[in-house]
């Protein structure tokens, strides 16, 4: 991700995260962050194998489903959400910084949005995560997943310590 323009002078942020997941188990086995979020830079490589993750600086021991920053979009996906009710919950430990944090997804609600992929139904899931590092306490990470069987993340909304974090999905392509 990116600031605007117009707040570069500001506080530039030039975001990038990739992670690398298994088609067999939904998990992670490859992740890499590079940050550079004002005076604050960082960059990241790690491996994840036999309930072990390893960073340049460390190896810690990580529980079972394990996810990173990005692989967790895809092992929501690979959850039965069709067979939830308002209100259920998913929680999921996310590695980030040789620590492991718990999440936990609660949906809230539905909401019919107009996406790239046209105007779909979607499931709207609150994430509680760690408050006092990247987001704060008051306004949850929200995530929008389409309520069908591609489950497609369209939307995620976040305020964090400077601003706030909005993505949209932009192109999707059948059979991705």
């Amino acid at each position: 991700g990116w600031s605007a323009a117009f707040f570069d002078p500001f506080f530039k942020v030039r975001d990038y995260y990739d992670s690398y997941v298994s088609a067999n188990n939904m998990l992670p086995y490859y992740f890499t962050r590079d940050v550079e979020e004002g005076n604050f830079k960082k960059k990241q490589n790690v491996s994840f194998e036999d309930h072990k993750a390893s960073s340049e600086k460390k190896t810690i021991d990580i529980p079972q489903n394990t996810q990173d920053l990005v692989s967790f979009f895809y092992y929501l996906r690979s959850q039965d959400l069709q067979s939830m009710n308002k209100k259920d919950k998913i929680n999921v430990p996310i590695y980030l910084d040789d620590e492991i944090f718990e999440a936990q997804f609660t949906y809230e609600e539905d909401e019919r949005m107009r996406t790239t992929v046209g105007r779909k139904n979607c499931m709207v899931f609150s994430v509680k995560v760690m408050s006092g590092r990247v987001f704060g306490d008051s306004e949850p990470l929200k995530v929008w997943v389409t309520k069908d069987d591609l489950k497609l993340p369209v939307k995620l909304k976040a305020d964090i310590a400077v601003g706030s974090i909005k993505m949209i999905l932009d192109e999707y392509k059948s059979g991705s």
